[in-house]
């Protein structure tokens, strides 16, 4: 993980460098973070800031703007100049299932946006109460299945969840 993050805050060191040769940047930038304080993209934005902050000697404000399955902060960025001033630390929710999911949305991905790094990997897993007597797959499926039983939840700064409670 240390690697991964090392590699993605050099490769948008090396990108905010070249698409700004000329002794760029010259003020501030803004990575809008489309979650709550305090949550991991939150802790993830003011990492990445930090260590931008250290290479580009310019101040990165870490901006929060939770809200509408990060629909909030997105808008913003698509109506903030585009100068590479601001940035967002979009998820896949926001660039992929936003368009899918919401029939008018205040940005286009593909006309308002441009991919700079992958910052990060975020693993999921399965998981159940361990009380459930689960010994194979195809038995947690069949738990699963169970109306009464099955529930899927998406939690923020995070990649969708899905998990079994047993009674």
């Amino acid at each position: 993980m240390k690697a991964r993050l090392t590699g993605a805050v050099a490769c948008l060191i090396l990108f905010v460098s070249i698409a700004a040769a000329q002794t760029c940047p010259t003020r501030q930038i803004t990575l809008v973070v489309p979650f709550a304080p305090g949550g991991p993209a939150d802790f993830l934005g003011r990492l990445i800031g930090q260590k931008m902050s250290e290479e580009l000697g310019q101040q990165i404000v870490v901006d929060n703007r939770p809200g509408a399955n990060t629909i909030i902060g997105a808008q913003a960025v698509a109506k903030a100049a585009p100068d590479g001033y601001t940035l967002l630390m979009a998820i896949d929710g926001t660039l992929v299932m936003n368009p899918f999911l919401y029939s008018k949305l205040a940005y286009d991905p593909f006309k308002d946006f441009a991919p700079i790094s992958v910052i990060a990997l975020v693993p999921s897993a399965v998981v159940g109460n361990i009380k459930i007597p689960i010994d194979s797959r195809s038995r947690s499926s069949s738990i699963g299945r169970r109306p009464s039983r099955a529930r899927s939840r998406s939690g923020s700064a995070r990649r969708p969840r899905r998990s079994m409670s047993g009674c």
